[in-house]
Formats: structure tokens, C-alpha cells, sequence
């Protein structure tokens, strides 16, 4: 008897979970980003060409700005330890980085396919693990797939995922 019970209550909660759409991550609703660089939507780069990103919403959101470089490394760029608020308003441009920021984005090897992926949530406080550098930036350890998955499950309602792609080279 205890045993129908327990099951009752637990196909209970399972219909309340998938009913409010927190099982099924493709029910979020979408948060448009909008991306490019200072010189539009170039994607060459060569060596010591320094790069600035401009980013806007259409719905207000935290951001989480993951730069994956040519040996594919990803660097979390927002929030950092330097600027841990990642929340943003719709409707703005936003630079990155920031004219006070800690670093810059300036072309150096290794070459190659190179991307700035962005994600948007309406849910604070998500913590992704890596290394904290000098620059107050993380090296972090999942792949883009893990910190998608893990962004997207965390958020509430609102969901969001762009990227710019672009290609670098030595100098010459």
C-alpha cells in the first residue's frame, strides 16, 4: 500500500514538472541576440588586429560571453571576477569589452576558426567551473555543448544562444 502510494505522489510531481515546462528545455521561450564586431560582420583577422563585440537583446537577461580561441580553449568573459554582474537590459548595445575592462581581444596564435558564443537567461546566479586567471577571466573546462546544456536547464523561461564566428592569421 505504501509502496501505489509513493508512486502516486511521484507521477504527481512528474506531471506537475513537465506541465510547467522545466523538463523539457526546448518549451523556454526564445531570447534574441543580436552580435557583431566593430567592423561589422568581418571575419578575418590577422595578428595584433584588436577586436571589440558589440551584443544586444530583445528581452533583458543575464549573459554568459564564452570565447572559444583556435586550439579550442574557452575563456568565460562575462561575468568575470572583475565584472561579476552579467545582467543586462534589452534594447542596448553593449561592448566587449567594455572600455574599463581588464583585457582585450587582440589577435595572436594560435590561428585559426575562432568563436564568441553568447548565451542569455532570465535565471541569476549560475556558476560555471574553471580556472580563475590574473585578468580576473576563467579558462573553463566544459565543452561548449556541456555549458550549453547547463545554461539552458538552468534558465526559468527565457533562453538565448548566439555566436560570431571569425578566422585569424599571422600577420603578413
Amino acid at each position: 500500500m505504501p509502496f501505489t502510494l509513493i508512486n502516486r505522489l511521484l507521477s504527481l510531481l512528474l506531471c506537475l514538472y513537465v506541465s510547467a515546462g522545466l523538463a523539457d528545455p526546448s518549451a523556454l521561450q526564445k531570447i534574441k541576440i543580436d552580435i557583431t564586431s566593430h567592423l561589422g560582420d568581418q571575419q578575418q583577422f590577422q595578428q595584433g588586429d584588436e577586436i571589440s563585440f558589440l551584443l544586444s537583446l530583445d528581452k533583458d537577461a543575464h549573459i554568459y560571453v564564452i570565447y572559444e580561441d583556435a586550439s579550442g580553449q574557452r575563456l568565460q568573459i562575462i561575468p568575470n571576477a572583475v565584472q561579476p554582474d552579467n545582467f543586462y537590459r534589452a534594447g542596448f548595445f553593449l561592448a566587449i569589452p567594455g572600455q574599463d575592462s581588464a583585457f582585450r581581444f587582440i589577435i595572436q596564435p594560435p590561428f585559426g576558426k575562432e568563436t564568441l558564443w553568447v548565451f542569455a537567461t532570465d535565471k541569476p546566479g549560475l556558476q560555471l567551473k574553471g580556472q580563475l586567471l590574473e585578468n580576473g577571466l576563467s579558462l573553463l573546462k566544459s565543452d561548449i555543448k556541456q555549458i550549453r546544456q547547463k545554461i539552458k536547464l538552468h534558465s526559468q523561461r527565457l533562453w538565448g544562444e548566439a555566436r560570431f564566428s571569425l578566422s585569424t592569421k599571422a600577420g603578413g
